[in-house]
C-alpha cells in the first residue's frame, strides 16, 4: 500500500499506474531494439513454420504499402474516397522485363508519361502530346482510360525472389474526394435555397411543402455525388486491375495449337 519514503497510493490507481508503467518501458525498449534486417526475418519465420515464399511476399506487400491502402481515418475518407487505391499482382518473370511491360503499357495504353522516377519504379501523369490525345480520344488505347484522369499513378517492381516480382500500381484519389467535398458544399447551399424559396412559396419553413422541397434537394445533391464519387473510385480500382492483368499476360506460357 506504501511506497518506500512516499505517500500510499489508492487502490484504483494502482492498475493505472502500473499499466503507465508497462507502456513507457514498451516504449523505451522499442526506441532501444534494432530494426531486423531481412536474413533475420526470414530465420524467425522458419523457427514459426512459415514458408519462406509467403514470408518474401509479405514482406514485399509492406514495402509496397499494401497495409495502408485502405486506412480511412475521417468521415470524409469513409463516405467519399480514401487518399489512394492500390492492387499488387505476382509477375513470374525477370525483373528488367516486367519493368519494361510495365512501362510500355502506361506509355502507349494508358497515354501516361513519367513525372518522377523512383529506385523500383515511375510516377505517371496525364501525356498532353496532341498525338497521344487523339489516339485515346479515339479509344485506341487498351486501358479504360480512368487512370489517365488521375492526379498520379505509381508502378513500383519489388523482386520477392529471383524470377518472382511483386508489382503494384497505386492511384492519388485524395483529388477526387475533394471534388466530391465541394459538391456537397454546393448542394447544402442549394439545399437552404430550396428551403428559402419553398418557405416564400409555401408560407413558412415548417409547412409540409417546404420540408418536402428541402429534403428532396438535399438527397438529390448528396446521393448523387456519393454515387458519382464511389463510381469514379471503382472505376479507377478497374483501370488499374486491367493494367496488373495486362502486365502479368506477357509472362504467361502460350499454349500452342493443336496440329
Amino acid at each position: 500500500d506504501r511506497l518506500p519514503g512516499e505517500e500510499p497510493v489508492p487502490v484504483d490507481q494502482a492498475d493505472s499506474i502500473l499499466r503507465r508503467a508497462i507502456e513507457l518501458q514498451t516504449q523505451e525498449s522499442t526506441r532501444r531494439v534494432d530494426p531486423i534486417d531481412r536474413d533475420k526475418l526470414v530465420r524467425m519465420a522458419g523457427e514459426l513454420n512459415v514458408d519462406p515464399d509467403f514470408l518474401l511476399r509479405a514482406l514485399a506487400e509492406h514495402q509496397a504499402g499494401v497495409s495502408l491502402d485502405d486506412r480511412m481515418d475521417t468521415i470524409w475518407q469513409k463516405v467519399l474516397a480514401p487518399d489512394k487505391v492500390m492492387a499488387t499482382r505476382i509477375v513470374n518473370g525477370p525483373a528488367d522485363r516486367v519493368e519494361a511491360s510495365a512501362e510500355a503499357w502506361f506509355r502507349t495504353q494508358e497515354g501516361l508519361r513519367p513525372r518522377r522516377h523512383y529506385e523500383d519504379g515511375i510516377l505517371w501523369e496525364k501525356d498532353s502530346h496532341p498525338i497521344t490525345s487523339i489516339r485515346m480520344g479515339l479509344k485506341l488505347g487498351q486501358g479504360t482510360g480512368a487512370l489517365r484522369d488521375s492526379r498520379g499513378v505509381t508502378h513500383r517492381v519489388r523482386e520477392i525472389k529471383p524470377g518472382e516480382q511483386l508489382v503494384s500500381i497505386e492511384a492519388n484519389t485524395a483529388g477526387l474526394r475533394k471534388t466530391g467535398q465541394v459538391l456537397l458544399a454546393t448542394g447544402a447551399v442549394a439545399t437552404v435555397g430550396a428551403l428559402g424559396a419553398g418557405s416564400v412559396a409555401f408560407g413558412g419553413p415548417l409547412e409540409p411543402a417546404t420540408i418536402a422541397v428541402t429534403l428532396s434537394t438535399l438527397a438529390v445533391f448528396t446521393g448523387s455525388t456519393i454515387f458519382g464519387v464511389r463510381m469514379a473510385f471503382n472505376r479507377l480500382k478497374q483501370g488499374i486491375n486491367r493494367a496488373l492483368d495486362a502486365v502479368g499476360d506477357a509472362f504467361v506460357p502460350r499454349r500452342r495449337p493443336r496440329r
